[in-house]
């Protein structure tokens, strides 16, 4: 483990930076209720709150892992597609995985994911975009139980 440019460097394989980069897509899935099948509008929210959570992690190992799935979204949306795992499996992946990081990168990572994207997805869908359904609340949360 190393430091490059402020962002903590961790020799992970390559299936597992697959894995940190379906993260958010796991998150984006436990939203909407479904594994595929986005439709356009979600996704374009998907993309504005990932970008938007890249941007208050920069700096840290989970702003530069979603600044890369922001970049690449398409092709990560593609591979996401093909991937067998449930949103349960993948997010204790992802979890596991955050255990190698140093606890405040970790921390940051399952912020941006919880708070950034699953809360972004989910207010987007609320009353006027800005209210949170009961029913995504508890999703939300969810999402935080499983990446904790």
């Amino acid at each position: 483990m190393g430091r490059h440019e402020g962002v903590t460097v961790i020799d992970f394989a390559p299936a597992e930076w697959a894995t940190l980069r379906f993260a958010p897509f796991w998150v984006l899935a436990a939203i909407a209720g479904r594994q595929r099948g986005f439709d356009q509008v979600e996704f374009d929210v998907f993309s504005e709150v990932v970008e938007e959570a890249s941007v208050r992690a920069r700096g840290r190992f989970g702003g530069d892992v979603l600044h890369r799935v922001a970049l690449d979204l398409d092709r990560l949306a593609a591979a996401f597609g093909d991937d067998q795992r449930s949103v349960v499996t993948g997010l204790f992946e992802v979890c596991r995985l955050l255990e190698r990081l140093p606890p405040d990168e970790a921390e940051v990572f399952r912020e941006a994911l919880v708070r950034g994207v699953a809360e972004g997805m989910a207010r987007a869908r609320g009353r006027y975009g800005r209210i949170i359904s009961e029913e995504d609340e508890r999703t939300v949360e969810l999402v935080g139980v499983l990446l904790s």
